[in-house]
Protein backbone atom coordinates (compact mmCIF):
# COMPACT_ATOMS: atom_id res chain seq x y z
CA UNK A 1 0.00 0.00 0.00
CA UNK A 2 2.71 2.59 1.15
CA UNK A 3 4.87 1.49 -2.24
CA UNK A 4 1.56 2.86 -4.26
CA UNK A 5 1.16 5.53 -2.65
CA UNK A 6 4.77 6.60 -3.44
CA UNK A 7 4.63 5.56 -7.18
CA UNK A 8 1.70 7.68 -7.18
CA UNK A 9 3.29 10.55 -5.20
CA UNK A 10 6.00 10.31 -7.77
CA UNK A 11 4.07 10.66 -10.82
CA UNK A 12 2.74 13.66 -9.60
CA UNK A 13 5.57 15.33 -8.70
CA UNK A 14 7.60 13.96 -11.52
CA UNK A 15 4.89 13.90 -14.17
CA UNK A 16 6.32 11.87 -17.25
CA UNK A 17 7.53 13.65 -20.42
CA UNK A 18 4.70 12.83 -22.35
CA UNK A 19 2.14 14.29 -20.01
CA UNK A 20 4.18 17.57 -19.63
CA UNK A 21 3.97 17.86 -23.55
CA UNK A 22 -0.08 17.12 -23.49
CA UNK A 23 -0.31 19.97 -20.61
CA UNK A 24 1.56 22.40 -21.99
CA UNK A 25 -0.23 21.76 -25.63
CA UNK A 26 -3.15 22.42 -23.47
CA UNK A 27 -1.98 25.13 -21.64
CA UNK A 28 -0.28 26.94 -24.24
CA UNK A 29 -3.12 28.09 -26.47
CA UNK A 30 -5.36 28.76 -23.62
CA UNK A 31 -2.84 31.24 -22.28
CA UNK A 32 -2.26 32.72 -25.86
CA UNK A 33 -5.98 33.30 -25.83
CA UNK A 34 -6.54 34.84 -22.47
CA UNK A 35 -3.95 37.34 -23.50
CA UNK A 36 -4.98 38.45 -26.63
CA UNK A 37 -8.32 38.70 -25.74
CA UNK A 38 -7.71 40.56 -22.43
CA UNK A 39 -5.39 42.93 -24.63
CA UNK A 40 -8.37 43.79 -27.04
CA UNK A 41 -9.72 45.49 -23.62
CA UNK A 42 -6.83 47.20 -22.30
CA UNK A 43 -7.61 50.55 -24.52
CA UNK A 44 -10.98 50.89 -22.41
CA UNK A 45 -8.92 51.36 -19.33
CA UNK A 46 -5.85 53.49 -20.56
CA UNK A 47 -8.00 56.57 -21.24
CA UNK A 48 -9.67 58.66 -19.12
CA UNK A 49 -12.71 59.16 -21.65
CA UNK A 50 -12.87 56.66 -24.65
CA UNK A 51 -13.66 57.77 -27.66
CA UNK A 52 -17.02 56.46 -28.32
CA UNK A 53 -19.66 58.29 -29.16
CA UNK A 54 -23.21 57.69 -27.27
CA UNK A 55 -21.08 56.28 -23.97
CA UNK A 56 -21.89 59.79 -22.28
CA UNK A 57 -26.02 59.38 -23.37
CA UNK A 58 -25.53 55.51 -21.78
CA UNK A 59 -23.75 56.52 -18.96
CA UNK A 60 -26.58 59.39 -18.03
CA UNK A 61 -28.86 56.92 -18.42
CA UNK A 62 -27.35 54.08 -16.35
CA UNK A 63 -26.86 56.77 -13.77
CA UNK A 64 -30.58 57.59 -13.44
CA UNK A 65 -31.13 53.87 -13.14
CA UNK A 66 -28.11 53.50 -10.47
CA UNK A 67 -29.61 56.45 -8.75
CA UNK A 68 -32.73 57.20 -9.32
CA UNK A 69 -33.93 56.96 -5.39
CA UNK A 70 -30.94 59.07 -4.11
CA UNK A 71 -33.19 62.19 -2.76
CA UNK A 72 -30.30 64.56 -3.48
CA UNK A 73 -30.02 64.05 -6.73
CA UNK A 74 -33.94 64.12 -7.40
CA UNK A 75 -33.88 62.38 -10.60
CA UNK A 76 -37.55 60.97 -9.83
CA UNK A 77 -38.46 64.86 -10.41
CA UNK A 78 -37.76 64.41 -14.17
CA UNK A 79 -37.40 60.27 -15.15
CA UNK A 80 -39.57 58.09 -15.09
CA UNK A 81 -37.80 54.35 -15.15
CA UNK A 82 -40.17 51.75 -17.27
CA UNK A 83 -37.94 48.92 -17.67
CA UNK A 84 -40.37 46.90 -20.06
CA UNK A 85 -40.33 49.22 -22.71
CA UNK A 86 -36.72 48.93 -23.70
CA UNK A 87 -35.19 45.95 -24.90
CA UNK A 88 -31.61 47.62 -23.38
CA UNK A 89 -32.63 45.85 -20.39
CA UNK A 90 -29.71 43.11 -19.58
CA UNK A 91 -26.72 45.77 -19.88
CA UNK A 92 -28.27 48.10 -18.09
CA UNK A 93 -29.29 45.57 -15.43
CA UNK A 94 -25.93 44.63 -15.51
CA UNK A 95 -24.28 47.83 -15.05
CA UNK A 96 -27.51 49.07 -12.17
CA UNK A 97 -26.20 46.09 -10.14
CA UNK A 98 -22.61 46.41 -10.12
CA UNK A 99 -23.34 50.27 -9.67
CA UNK A 100 -24.14 49.47 -6.18
CA UNK A 101 -20.50 48.67 -5.57
CA UNK A 102 -18.56 50.52 -7.82
CA UNK A 103 -18.54 53.71 -9.45
CA UNK A 104 -21.02 53.63 -13.07
CA UNK A 105 -18.48 54.56 -15.14
CA UNK A 106 -16.38 51.70 -14.03
CA UNK A 107 -19.29 49.31 -14.17
CA UNK A 108 -20.07 49.96 -17.86
CA UNK A 109 -16.17 49.54 -18.71
CA UNK A 110 -16.33 45.94 -16.97
CA UNK A 111 -18.81 45.27 -18.59
CA UNK A 112 -18.42 46.39 -21.74
CA UNK A 113 -14.64 45.00 -21.74
CA UNK A 114 -16.39 41.63 -21.01
CA UNK A 115 -18.16 41.34 -24.02
CA UNK A 116 -14.85 42.02 -25.99
CA UNK A 117 -12.88 39.11 -23.95
CA UNK A 118 -16.03 37.18 -24.29
CA UNK A 119 -16.51 37.71 -28.75
CA UNK A 120 -13.57 34.92 -29.25
CA UNK A 121 -14.69 32.49 -26.43
CA UNK A 122 -17.84 32.40 -27.63
CA UNK A 123 -16.75 31.67 -31.50
CA UNK A 124 -14.38 28.90 -29.98
CA UNK A 125 -17.31 27.75 -28.56
CA UNK A 126 -19.29 27.90 -31.99
CA UNK A 127 -16.61 26.64 -34.12
CA UNK A 128 -16.21 23.44 -31.85
CA UNK A 129 -19.92 22.71 -32.23
CA UNK A 130 -19.89 22.49 -35.45
CA UNK A 131 -16.66 20.32 -35.57
CA UNK A 132 -14.20 23.24 -36.99
CA UNK A 133 -10.51 24.32 -36.39
CA UNK A 134 -11.12 26.53 -33.01
CA UNK A 135 -8.09 28.41 -33.86
CA UNK A 136 -10.34 30.56 -36.14
CA UNK A 137 -12.02 32.31 -33.47
CA UNK A 138 -8.70 34.49 -33.17
CA UNK A 139 -9.39 35.77 -36.57
CA UNK A 140 -12.40 37.78 -34.36
CA UNK A 141 -10.07 39.61 -32.21
CA UNK A 142 -9.10 42.58 -34.48
CA UNK A 143 -12.99 42.75 -35.29
CA UNK A 144 -13.55 43.30 -31.81
CA UNK A 145 -12.65 47.67 -32.06
CA UNK A 146 -15.40 48.17 -35.18
CA UNK A 147 -17.77 50.77 -36.07
CA UNK A 148 -20.46 49.82 -33.88
CA UNK A 149 -17.93 50.27 -31.03
CA UNK A 150 -16.67 53.34 -31.99
CA UNK A 151 -20.32 54.65 -32.55
CA UNK A 152 -21.71 53.82 -29.08
CA UNK A 153 -23.87 51.23 -29.76
CA UNK A 154 -22.63 49.41 -26.11
CA UNK A 155 -25.81 46.93 -26.28
CA UNK A 156 -25.13 45.56 -29.95
CA UNK A 157 -21.41 44.67 -28.71
CA UNK A 158 -22.40 43.19 -25.74
CA UNK A 159 -25.17 40.56 -27.53
CA UNK A 160 -22.31 39.66 -30.18
CA UNK A 161 -21.02 37.00 -27.98
CA UNK A 162 -24.24 36.36 -26.36
CA UNK A 163 -25.50 35.56 -30.10
CA UNK A 164 -22.70 33.56 -31.02
CA UNK A 165 -22.51 31.52 -27.63
CA UNK A 166 -26.11 30.68 -28.44
CA UNK A 167 -25.97 29.24 -31.70
CA UNK A 168 -23.35 27.04 -30.25
CA UNK A 169 -26.06 25.60 -28.43
CA UNK A 170 -28.41 25.51 -30.65
CA UNK A 171 -25.62 23.26 -32.73
CA UNK A 172 -25.44 21.19 -29.61
CA UNK A 173 -29.20 20.69 -29.56
CA UNK A 174 -29.52 19.73 -33.13
CA UNK A 175 -26.65 16.68 -32.21
CA UNK A 176 -28.17 15.49 -29.03
CA UNK A 177 -31.53 16.57 -27.72
CA UNK A 178 -31.40 17.56 -23.94
CA UNK A 179 -33.16 19.37 -21.42
CA UNK A 180 -30.17 21.32 -19.98
CA UNK A 181 -29.23 22.58 -23.91
CA UNK A 182 -32.86 23.36 -24.23
CA UNK A 183 -33.16 25.54 -20.92
CA UNK A 184 -29.59 27.07 -22.27
CA UNK A 185 -30.76 28.21 -25.63
CA UNK A 186 -34.22 29.32 -24.15
CA UNK A 187 -32.29 31.68 -21.51
CA UNK A 188 -28.92 32.61 -23.80
CA UNK A 189 -31.66 33.80 -26.67
CA UNK A 190 -33.97 35.81 -24.42
CA UNK A 191 -31.24 37.39 -22.85
CA UNK A 192 -29.69 38.58 -26.36
CA UNK A 193 -33.31 39.85 -27.17
CA UNK A 194 -33.09 42.04 -23.85
CA UNK A 195 -29.81 43.16 -25.10
CA UNK A 196 -30.13 43.74 -28.61
CA UNK A 197 -32.62 43.14 -31.05
CA UNK A 198 -30.13 43.13 -34.40
CA UNK A 199 -27.81 40.14 -33.13
CA UNK A 200 -30.80 38.49 -31.48
CA UNK A 201 -32.52 38.15 -34.80
CA UNK A 202 -29.21 36.75 -36.22
CA UNK A 203 -28.90 33.97 -33.78
CA UNK A 204 -33.21 33.35 -33.64
CA UNK A 205 -32.99 32.70 -37.72
CA UNK A 206 -29.73 30.56 -37.68
CA UNK A 207 -31.01 28.41 -34.29
CA UNK A 208 -34.33 27.98 -35.98
CA UNK A 209 -32.64 27.12 -39.08
CA UNK A 210 -30.25 24.80 -37.42
CA UNK A 211 -32.51 23.03 -35.33
CA UNK A 212 -34.76 21.65 -38.33
CA UNK A 213 -34.49 17.80 -38.87
CA UNK A 214 -35.08 14.61 -38.09
CA UNK A 215 -39.20 15.00 -38.96
CA UNK A 216 -41.57 17.72 -37.64
CA UNK A 217 -42.07 16.47 -34.28
CA UNK A 218 -38.73 16.44 -33.44
CA UNK A 219 -37.90 19.64 -35.00
CA UNK A 220 -40.39 21.08 -32.79
CA UNK A 221 -39.59 19.80 -29.83
CA UNK A 222 -36.25 21.25 -30.66
CA UNK A 223 -38.05 24.82 -31.43
CA UNK A 224 -39.56 24.64 -27.89
CA UNK A 225 -36.44 26.38 -26.69
CA UNK A 226 -37.08 29.28 -28.74
CA UNK A 227 -40.36 29.88 -27.15
CA UNK A 228 -39.42 32.36 -24.37
CA UNK A 229 -37.89 34.69 -26.32
CA UNK A 230 -40.02 35.00 -29.15
CA UNK A 231 -42.71 35.63 -26.54
CA UNK A 232 -40.54 38.36 -25.33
Amino acid sequence: MHTAVRVELARALCPSPATVAAVTRRLVPEVLLALLALACAVPLFVVEHPPIQDLPQHLAAMRVLVDYGSPGLRFQEFFEVDLLRTQYLAYYGVVRVLGTVLPVELANRLVLAAAIVGTPYAMRALLRALGRDERLCVLTLPLTWNAHLILGFLNFISAIPLALFGLALAARLRQEFTPRRAVGLAVVSTLTFYTHVVPFAFLGLGAALMLVGDGPRETLRRWLALVPAGLA
